[in-house]
């Protein structure tokens, strides 16, 4: 990002376009400051001379340019932490800086080939050194491709491949199919094994039944045979 704030510039919003030059974030009337957004340094002062020169502007016109290095220390010290819309733009902005110079689905690609086995978003964020925003963008794309699932465990959401053929559950969920794997139990018997609230048990049977994990006949439940992978996490 480049800024150059000469005193007065009557830009017309054509011209502004043409050029690649846009008012600074603020006060959308002013005429004080405007924006280039390029990595080329010798564009930008070629753009600056030619802004001297078009508009007889008398006086130095500050330019700052912001390196990714910069942006990374800016985000290190949580400049756009207290505003939680501005932290997502500003951190997809960083990453899409990071990625200019890697191939094209770069990213998408390799988040692919980690999810052979479960990850999270935070420890996807982490591997691949990009911000959750961004990993977020790329994983709920692939879901509506169809390409990857979600599990929840506890609180925590697990990506995993489609075609890994896996069920992820937790261990509560783990002890409710061990215990269904000797005999059907009703709900009643079911809840007063683990010693919590019917509504509590339910809840459970009802995801895993989801799952197909479990089926209810006669008012009890029993554990159905899966050619599914079950992960327990």
């Amino acid at each position: 990002m480049f800024k150059t704030s000469p005193a007065v510039l009557n830009l017309s919003p054509n011209l502004s376009r043409c050029v690649g030059l846009w008012l600074a974030e603020g006060d959308n009337k002013t005429k004080s400051e405007i924006t280039f957004t390029n990595s080329c340094a010798d564009l930008v002062d070629f753009f600056a001379e030619t802004i001297i020169q078009e508009f007889a502007f008398k006086g130095n016109p500050r330019i700052y340019c912001y390196s990714h290095e910069n942006l990374m220390k800016l985000k290190k010290i949580g400049i756009a932490d207290l505003h939680p819309l501005k932290k997502i733009a500003f951190e997809r902005m960083v990453e899409t800086y990071k990625e200019i110079h890697y191939p094209a689905h770069f990213l998408k690609n390799r988040i692919w080939k980690d999810l052979k086995v479960p990850h999270t978003s935070q420890q996807l964020s982490k591997k691949s050194d990009r911000s959750i925003a961004r990993i977020q963008d790329i994983v709920i794309q692939l879901k509506k491709d169809g390409k990857i699932k979600d599990f929840r465990v506890e609180s925590t959401n697990y990506w995993i491949r489609s075609d890994q053929n896996m069920i992820i559950i937790s261990n509560t969920k783990k002890k409710y199919l061990d215990l269904l794997g000797a005999e059907a139990l009703s709900i009643k018997k079911i809840s007063s094994h683990f010693e919590v609230r019917l509504r509590s048990s339910y809840k459970i049977l009802k995801r895993l039944e989801q799952l197909r994990l479990i089926k209810k006949d006669n008012h009890k439940w029993r554990k159905v045979h899966t050619n599914k992978k079950v992960i327990v996490l």
